[in-house]
């Protein structure tokens, strides 16, 4: 998944997490297995947001986190901006 397509998820229960601490930070965004597939949750701008990875693989599951996590972390140093758009 591409920091653009985790922008998308922007828009719009088994709890066995893949998220880990690095070095004692709390991650940005967790993976949460419901049923066979991955999801990814987490928060921006005061909202929680929940999104289906549509993938069996914990190794996706994964980078798609960190995907996610990169992402946030353009959009609040103002590196990159959630396009204005009818959504």
């Amino acid at each position: 998944m591409l920091p653009s397509a985790a922008i998308l998820l922007l828009r719009g229960t088994d709890r066995a997490t893949c998220s880990t601490k690095l070095r004692g930070v709390t991650p940005m965004a967790s993976v949460v297995r419901r049923g066979a597939k991955f999801h990814v949750k987490f928060h921006y701008q005061g909202s929680q947001y929940w999104r289906s990875l549509k993938t069996t693989d914990p190794e996706d599951a994964r980078h798609a986190r960190a995907a996610v996590e990169r992402t946030i972390h353009l959009l609040e140093t103002g590196a990159l901006r959630v396009p204005a758009g009818p959504w």
